[in-house]
């Protein structure tokens, strides 16, 4: 199976990061599990790749980050999740979008979760007022990490199929606002890198430097073991009232469109009985 890259990177003498994402493997995966449109993989694209570089910053595998985007365009609500860990999924309340420009939406709401395991979840908001990813990323970073970071996200369609990625720089405290400039124009010169078959081998040789790459792809949390722990938190009763109404239980994650069926015999196992 073919995965996405994330490639890391300091720049302009270790004043700013460098982070190149090659997400068609993610977010190919995310259009067959979903049979999305190309208007809503394009929108659902942009926001798995922006939580797969959120999720690179956590602070180890056990922690978590979870994404929502609420706007009034054509795809409705768009979620997705990550880990440290770079397990990645997501989806889009309406798989089926026929427009590009109004699939997010012009007013909406973007809120970002991270737990890193130390009790408190930390939740970030910021409203944003038009439908372009990359300026409601860049708001959200401006506004609630206090981080300008320049962003270029895109996904495609052409003659060889999908193709999708993000381009982000970070500059380091203190870098001064010259380094962000340039970083403006740097990304601006870099976004034909993500039509690219090796979006991270065109930027890193515009940049002439060198990055550390790490492999992930679509991977959603959930399991069969989750599946059967919910069925049990329903109690007996209700379980057996279910499978009087249907031949199997099915615990259904949306996140990953997969469904956990369980027959009569695996249902009663789940509660003790060997027969």
């Amino acid at each position: 199976m073919q995965k996405s890259t994330l490639t890391r990177a300091l720049v302009y003498g270790g004043r700013a990061s460098l982070m190149v994402l090659d997400t068609t493997a993610l977010v190919t995966e995310a259009v067959r599990r979903h049979n999305l449109s190309n208007a809503s993989a394009s929108a659902l694209g942009c926001v798995l790749t922006a939580t797969a570089y959120l999720s690179a910053w956590l602070k180890d595998g056990t922690s978590t980050l979870s994404l929502t985007l609420k706007g009034d365009g054509e795809c409705g609500v768009i979620h997705a999740s990550g880990d440290g860990a770079l397990r990645i999924s997501g989806r889009v309340e309406n798989p089926a979008a026929e427009s590009f420009e109004k699939a997010i939406g012009q007013n909406g709401v973007l809120s970002v979760t991270r737990d890193e395991g130390e009790g408190v979840p930390v939740t970030g908001t910021v409203a944003f007022y038009c439908g372009d990813a990359e300026e409601i990323f860049k708001a959200y970073f401006r506004e609630s990490e206090q981080r300008e970071t320049e962003i270029a996200l895109s996904v495609s369609f052409g003659k060889d199929g999908l193709r999708a990625g993000g381009i982000f720089i970070q500059p380091l405290p203190n870098a001064g606002k010259e380094i962000f400039e340039r970083a403006k124009a740097d990304v601006a010169a870099c976004r034909v890198c993500l039509q690219a078959e090796d979006v991270s081998a065109g930027t890193l040789a515009y940049f002439q430097t060198e990055g550390e790459r790490t492999e992930f792809g679509f991977r959603c949390r959930c399991s069969r073991e989750r599946a059967e722990r919910a069925i049990v938190s329903l109690g007996r009763a209700e379980a057996e009232k279910m499978l009087t109404e249907t031949d199997a239980i099915t615990v259904h994650c949306d996140e990953c469109n997969t469904d956990y069926i369980f027959d009569k015999a695996c249902t009663n196992a789940l509660f003790g009985d060997k027969t």
